[in-house]
């Protein structure tokens, strides 16, 4: 069965680091949206009534950035145009990125470097992998096969020494991986966590991060490297905003808290992340369904496929290969009617597919933009 998640094209593809997402709509007044689309071939934009905003004339087509930038492809190369579609860096580039805290990575002769919103080279096409600059203002690179960090000016600040690296996060910590495990590093390339774990994911608010050690089973752990909560469990997810997470043992699923209490049984053939409104989707028995904290089911139904909640409180939900969506309160507020169903955007539309193509939808279920298009992408702000 097809899994539910983001549908946009080829949009700027360009390789990162391996091993490391109504007709009533909310959109505030003044506020511009703009998602790429396709249709015979060539790219543009529309804006949230379904209009053209820029004609349908690129070979490929980003999202909008938050400096108001999107990648685009004409005569074979990537430029950027602002949200009037004018061509503010042209078309140079045989690959091009998404602007991430002022800088995009590119590529020449199949090599990877950085463009500032000027359309300035400001680290040259020179490594073989590249991501994208954290908030440190460090980005991991790879040369000869072997990863790294440069600053903005592309000055190396932590050696080649890293299978894998991953970028920073807002923690000041990155992940990287040497001999096969990962371990944590501050700025200055130091070691906080040796690296000994087979897998690693950031921490989270609360200091915990889960890992997977060297003999495949999971656990969490703090800053400082000591398990909070020994590797017995086959399978983890992160804790979330309520203090639970979902584990497997012994080929089962369920939920413990933060001191590694099971505070809902081990019953499920899977288990799901809590969402934001402390609904989390689970599975017994070949049917998906959807259970609260105290792990009582919340849903009307049970369904063939389900999707997690998203922000917005809807969730997608699947019987006989359609797709349709619900709300909170689990009652059904889009039959299931679509061949492909994603899920609702911040401001109101959800991108579906029927035999006609790929459109939008609003919370009630009807077309705000006919389903005519070959490809489509995300709504995002423009500036």
């Amino acid at each position: 069965m097809k899994r539910i998640g983001l549908l946009i094209s080829v949009f700027c593809i360009i390789t990162i680091l391996v091993g490391c997402s109504s007709s009533k709509m909310t959109v505030e007044h003044g506020d511009s949206y703009y998602a790429p689309v396709a249709s015979g071939g060539k790219y543009g934009y529309i804006d949230a009534s379904g209009k053209v905003v820029i004609k349908l004339q690129y070979e490929d087509a980003g999202l909008f950035a938050d400096n108001g930038l999107a990648a685009v492809k004409a005569d074979g190369r990537y430029g950027y145009i602002d949200a009037a579609g004018d061509m503010v860096i042209e078309p140079q580039f045989e690959g091009a990125g998404f602007f991430r805290n002022g800088f995009a990575a590119i590529t020449k002769d199949g090599y990877y470097g950085f463009v500032d919103d000027k359309g300035v080279v400001v680290v040259e096409p020179v490594y073989e992998g590249v991501g994208s600059y954290a908030k440190n203002e460090y980005a991991a690179v790879m040369k000869d096969g072997k990863y790294g960090y440069i600053d903005e000016q592309g000055a190396v600040v932590i050696d080649f020494i890293y299978e894998t690296a991953c970028a920073f996060a807002d923690d000041g910590l990155a992940r990287v991986v040497k001999e096969g495990l990962y371990g944590y590093i501050d700025g200055q390339g130091k070691e906080v966590i040796p690296c000994q774990f087979g897998y690693a994911e950031d921490f989270n608010d609360d200091g915990i991060a889960l890992v997977k050690t060297k003999d495949g089973t999971y656990g969490y752990i703090d800053k400082s490297g000591a398990y909070i909560i020994e590797p017995v469990y086959q399978m983890v997810f992160g804790f979330t905003d309520n203090g639970l997470a979902a584990v497997e043992k012994d080929n089962r699923w369920g939920y413990i808290n933060e001191q590694g209490e099971t505070v809902i049984d081990i019953q499920y053939d899977t288990a799901f992340s809590f969402a934001k409104n402390g609904i989390a989707l689970v599975s017994k028995d070949k049917k998906y369904s959807f259970i609260n904290a105290g792990g009582e089911q919340v849903s009307k139904e049970n369904y063939d496929y389900a999707s997690k909640y998203s922000d917005l409180g809807y969730a997608i939900i699947s019987n006989e290969k359609l797709y349709g969506y619900i709300d909170s309160k689990g009652d059904t507020i889009v039959k299931p009617s679509f061949t492909e169903a994603y899920d609702f955007m911040d401001m109101g539309l959800a991108i579906v597919k029927t035999k006609k193509g790929y459109g939008y939808i609003g919370t009630d279920g009807k077309f705000v933009i006919q389903p005519k298009y070959e490809v489509v992408g995300q709504f995002v702000k423009v500036k």
